[in-house]
C-alpha cells in the first residue's frame, strides 16, 4: 500500500521545529532579525549538565585551597580574622598568626594618625587597571576626607599617561633618557620604586657657574608640575620634595615655585635614594625644576604631600605582570622607606596573565609571585601587605558576554600567595559581583567598564575605590574592637575579685 504524503506532512514539520531548536539551542543564538525577536533557548537543559554546575565556583575553589579541603575557611577562623570575612564576597581576609591581622600594623598607624594627626602612607603597585591615577585618586581621596591628608603623594619625572591624569597637570621635555622595568629592562640597579628612572639627556651650555665651576656643558632635562582643581585634596601643593639617586659627576637642579625666585639644589652624593625639600609650607600651584648634569644623575620623582594625613602613591605599569618586580634591588626600595616610610603595601595585577591556561601555569605563577611578595616584604619590614585579586574579564562565547574561562583559576592563585605570605587578601572579582559581571559593568547608558571588557572608566574605577575603602575601613573598626578588647581584658586582680562576686 502506497503513504500519502500528505499523511507525513505534520512529522515533516515536526522534524523541522526540531531541528531549528536543536541548531537555536547550540549555537545560542538569540537578539533580533530586523522587527523579530529571538528568545534565546536551551532545548537540552533537561538532559545535559549544567555549564555553570561544571565550572569549579570561585568561593568553592577558594575554600578548597587548590582542591584539597574546604580547611581554608577554617584556617582564616583560626588566624583571628573575623568570621564574617569568610563568608563575605566584599571583606579582606587576613592571612597572619596568632591573633593578630594581616593588616594591624597598618591599622594600628591609622589608629596614631586619626588620634594624634601623623602621616600614613600606601604604595599601590599596578597594571594598567591604576593607570592615570585611576582607582588611587578616589581610595585616596576617600582615606584623606576620614584621617588628612592632601596631596596626590608620588609623580614620576615622565609619564606615558600624563595627559590623561586628572589629579595633577604634568608637563616635561621631551629630552630625558628613561629606564624602564618593563618589557625589557637593561639596568634594574638603576631603577626607582615606580620601576622608572629618568636621566637628563642633550648638551646644553650653562652659562654661570655652581660650585666653583665655570661656564660648563651639561645634560639638561626638565619637568613641571601644576596642581589640578579637580578636587579639593589635589590643590595646591604644600609640601613637595624630590628624589634622586646617586651621581659622582657635578650635577644640579634649578626650581621655581610659581614662577618666582629661582632655587639650585646639588644632586651629587652617593646614597641610591636621597631626598630634597623643594617646599615645606605652601601653598604652591606651580613647580618647575630644570635638571643639569655632566655625567649620569638619575632622578626617580617627586611627592606631592602635606604634613599629616594619608598618601596613596600610584605605581602603574602598563602591560605588566608584576612577576619581575624583585628585580628592583632590596636597597632601592629600603631608601625610599627611610623618607616615605611605607605601612601597607597594595599589590593589584593579573590582567596580563590572564592568558594562562593551565593549572600548571597558574601554579607557577603563584610561585613568582610568593617570591615577589617575599623579596619586598624583606625590602619593606614596617609594612602590612594586601593583595587584590583580579577583576572579572569579559569575552565573547558565541553571542554571549560571559567570564573568562581562566579568571576563577587566577582569583585562585592570587588568594594563595596572600595565604602563603601571611598578606591580606581582597577579593575584587566577587566584589564586583563574581561571574559575568563585567558584562552588567560595561553594558547601559552610563557603563563602568570600557568595551574591552577589562579596564574600568572613571566611574567604575571610583565605584571600585568606594567598595575596597568599605572593606578597609570595616577592618579598621575591627582591629579598634579587638584592640579595645583585649586592652579592658587586662584587668587589675582586684577588679577580677569583685567581678567574680
Amino acid at each position: 500500500m502506497r503513504l500519502d504524503p500528505l499523511n507525513n506532512r505534520p512529522l515533516f514539520i515536526v522534524g523541522i521545529v526540531i531541528a531549528v531548536l536543536a541548531f537555536l539551542s547550540i549555537f545560542k543564538i538569540g537578539g533580533s532579525v530586523g522587527p523579530v525577536q529571538i528568545k534565546r533557548i536551551d532545548l537540552f537543559s533537561d538532559v545535559l549538565p549544567n555549564k555553570k554546575d561544571c565550572k569549579r565556583s570561585i568561593n568553592n575553589d577558594l575554600a578548597a585551597k587548590n582542591g584539597t579541603s574546604p580547611a581554608g575557611v577554617h584556617e582564616v577562623r583560626e588566624t583571628g580574622q573575623n568570621e564574617r570575612a569568610a563568608a563575605s564576597n566584599t571583606l579582606i581576609i587576613s592571612f597572619a598568626g596568632g591573633q593578630s591581622g594581616s593588616l594591624d600594623s597598618f591599622f594600628e598607624e591609622l589608629r596614631r594618625t586619626e588620634k594624634d594627626g601623623g602621616k600614613v602612607r600606601i604604595a599601590y603597585f599596578g597594571d594598567s587597571i591604576i593607570e592615570g591615577d585611576l582607582i588611587t585618586h578616589d581610595l585616596r581621596k576617600n582615606l584623606q576626607k576620614s584621617f588628612g591628608g592632601s596631596g596626590v603623594g608620588f609623580v614620576p619625572v615622565t609619564s606615558a599617561t600624563a595627559v590623561a591624569r586628572g589629579t595633577i597637570h604634568h608637563r616635561f621635555s621631551d629630552n630625558w633618557q628613561v629606564l624602564a622595568l618593563h618589557p625589557r629592562p637593561k639596568n634594574e640597579a638603576k631603577l626607582g620604586i615606580s620601576g622608572f628612572t629618568f636621566l637628563p639627556r642633550s648638551d646644553q651650555a650653562v652659562t654661570g657657574s655652581f660650585g666653583g665651576l665655570k661656564t660648563e656643558r651639561f645634560k639638561h632635562s626638565w619637568t613641571e608640575y601644576t596642581a589640578s582643581a579637580l578636587s579639593e585634596n589635589t590643590h595646591p601643593f604644600r609640601v613637595v620634595k624630590l628624589y634622586y639617586g646617586p651621581s659622582n659627576e657635578p650635577a644640579f637642579a634649578k626650581y621655581t615655585l610659581d614662577g618666582e625666585v629661582e632655587h639650585t639644589i646639588d644632586l651629587c652624593g652617593d646614597d641610591v635614594v636621597q631626598e630634597a625639600v623643594i617646599s615645606n609650607n605652601g601653598p604652591v600651584n606651580k613647580v618647575r625644576i630644570d635638571f643639569f648634569a655632566r655625567g649620569q644623575a638619575p632622578v626617580y620623582g617627586l611627592s606631592f604631600e602635606d604634613t599629616r594625613g594619608v598618601y596613596v602613591d600610584n605605581f602603574a605599569i602598563r602591560g605588566y605582570s608584576g612577576l619581575t618586580l624583585d628585580r628592583i634591588p632590596g636597597q632601592i626600595y629600603s631608601g625610599f622607606d627611610r623618607f616615605l616610610r611605607y605601612r601597607l603595601i597594595i599589590v593589584h595585577y593579573g590582567i596580563n596573565v590572564a592568558g594562562f591556561t593551565t593549572k600548571q601555569e597558574f601554579n607557577w605563577y603563584r610561585k613568582q609571585m610568593a617570591a615577589v611578595l617575599g623579596h619586598l616584604k624583606n625590602a619593606f619590614p614596617g609594612a602590612s601587605f594586601l593583595v587584590i585579586s583580579v577583576n572579572d574579564i569579559g569575552h565573547r562565547d558565541n553571542m554571549e558576554t560571559v567570564t573568562k574561562p581562566s579568571i576563577p583559576l587566577l582569583v585562585e592563585a592570587q588568594y594563595n600567595i596572600a595565604r602563603e605570605t601571611g598578606a591580606g587578601f581582597w577579593n575584587l572579582f566577587n566584589a564586583m559581583g563574581g561571574e559575568n559581571s563585567m558584562a552588567d559593568w560595561a553594558a547601559g547608558q552610563r557603563p563602568l567598564a570600557s568595551k574591552d571588557l577589562t579596564h574600568f572608566n572613571p566611574r567604575g574605577a571610583k565605584k571600585i575605590a568606594d567598595l575596597l575603602t568599605k572593606a578597609l575601613l570595616e577592618e579598621y573598626e575591627a582591629f579598634k574592637a579587638r584592640r579595645e578588647h583585649s586592652g579592658s581584658s587586662k584587668t587589675s586582680p582586684a577588679k577580677n575579685i569583685r567581678a567574680a562576686r
